[in-house]
């Protein structure tokens, strides 16, 4: 739920959200893009307590998959599943995966 002057931030948006932003005359649709300087000016936002998340429930890295589960079964909780990696862990994609998405010349 948002107050007054609050801001929704979706960064996939699905197209029934789209059309219900476009037929509101609360929120507004902005367009950009996902890359990972746009997402890190997004993270230091939050950081710095300018952006605030409703958060339903808060697990660790190795409760992902039932809670994922049981947020597409049963639609719970309300608010944004936050998923926590073990202290220390180094996260990053497959290799296979960067591979794809490297589009630089060698």
């Amino acid at each position: 739920m948002l107050r007054g002057a609050g801001v929704v931030l979706d960064i996939n948006p699905t197209g029934g959200k789209m059309l219900g932003i476009l037929l509101s005359p609360r929120y507004k649709l902005v367009f950009g893009k996902q890359s990972p300087e746009v997402l890190t000016k997004v993270a230091e936002a939050a950081a710095a307590g300018k952006l605030q998340f409703a958060i339903g429930r808060t697990v660790s890295l190795d409760m992902a998959i039932p809670a994922l589960t049981e947020l597409e079964q049963k639609r719970t909780p309300k608010g944004k599943l936050l998923i926590i990696p073990p202290v220390g862990a180094t996260l990053r994609p497959p290799d296979a995966f960067l591979e794809k998405i490297d589009h630089r010349a060698p």
